[in-house]
């Protein structure tokens, strides 16, 4: 008993002086990663807000081809240009015509006239379930230019009336989406690339229709073909 735990006791010294002595020390733990403090609520970052933007529109432009034109110009110029359409009352137009009883009859005052040298003269048919017929001698934007076309065909016809025709009146439009703080949309250089467009003015989206001009009823401009007929006209 007392030769084992001899040998016990010398197994227990030769495992310790090993270890300590002899065997390379164990490596040590690594060390816990620091964990971040937590931000309070008035510390925390704000996000980046993106570039402020405002609309502004360029118009009033006459038609689609100008605007189109206008839009391509801007679209050089690394701008999104959307198209808009607006529509509003326009002032009326003027009618200048003869009525006669018959197809046959207004046939017969159109040929008079154009023996006679009158230009822009059109024969109107009568309306489905009528017999009276007119005898067009133009569309005109201003009433005065209207009353000076009768004064000019009285001596060849004395029964010409002017019937007022309702119009409506389309513009066009160009919105734009600029930084806030941008330059603004040069548009006396656009009018200068883009002629047709002179009369568009820069300002915020959405803006109204203007009062039309007259110049949406030039001479020779189809008449209706089912025309109001005005109080008193001559037959």
């Amino acid at each position: 008993m007392k030769r084992l735990l001899a040998a016990l006791a010398f197994a227990n010294l030769a495992v310790f002086g090993y270890l300590h002595l002899v065997a390379p020390p164990p490596p040590a733990a690594p060390a816990p990663a620091a964990v971040p403090r937590l931000a309070l609520v008035g510390e925390r970052a704000t996000p980046a807000k993106a570039a402020d933007l405002h609309c502004v529109s360029i118009g009033p432009l006459r038609d689609a081809e100008v605007a189109h034109a206008a839009a391509d110009y801007l679209k050089g110029l690394n701008l999104a240009p959307r198209e808009r359409t607006q529509e509003g009352d326009a002032s009326p137009a003027y009618w200048v015509v003869a009525t006669r009883k018959s197809a046959a009859l207004a046939a017969r005052l159109v040929q008079q006239l154009r023996a006679a040298g009158v230009a822009d003269v059109e024969l109107v048919p009568p309306a489905a379930g009528q017999t009276d017929a007119q005898v067009s001698l133009g569309m005109f934007g201003e009433r005065a230019q209207a009353e000076q076309r009768i004064r000019d065909l009285k001596k060849f016809e004395p029964g010409l009336a002017i019937v007022e025709q309702p119009r409506r009146l389309s513009r066009w439009w160009l919105d734009i989406e600029t930084p806030a703080a941008g330059a603004p949309v040069d548009v006396a250089a656009l009018v200068k690339a883009v002629p047709n467009a002179a009369g568009a003015a820069l300002g915020p989206c959405v803006l109204q229709l203007p009062p039309a001009d007259p110049e949406g009823a030039p001479n020779g401009a189809q008449p209706p073909k089912t025309p109001a007929k005005t109080p008193g006209a001559p037959a």
